[in-house]
């Protein structure tokens, strides 16, 4: 797991080899291993799975990412 410039909030579980830069990881949330997530904000008990890539991403509250954000979104 690396963590660089990322805010994490209770909760959150981040599993082995997985990148985490320049984020806001909000409570409750799961990020899976060999996930990338960069320049992203996670709201509450968001699930990203196993080898996901999440890119400047907005997530709002309880969704699971199971494919790739590879631009600048919001999922609602």
């Amino acid at each position: 797991m690396r963590l660089e410039a990322t805010t994490l909030f209770s909760g959150v579980t981040i599993r082995r080899h997985a990148l985490v830069h320049d984020s806001v990881i909000g409570w409750g949330t799961q990020v899976g291993g060999w996930a990338w997530i960069t320049s992203a904000v996670l709201a509450e008990d968001v699930d990203v799975k196993h080898a996901t890539l999440v890119n400047g991403a907005t997530v709002l509250p309880h969704k699971e990412l199971f494919s790739n954000v590879r631009s600048p979104q919001i999922i609602i």
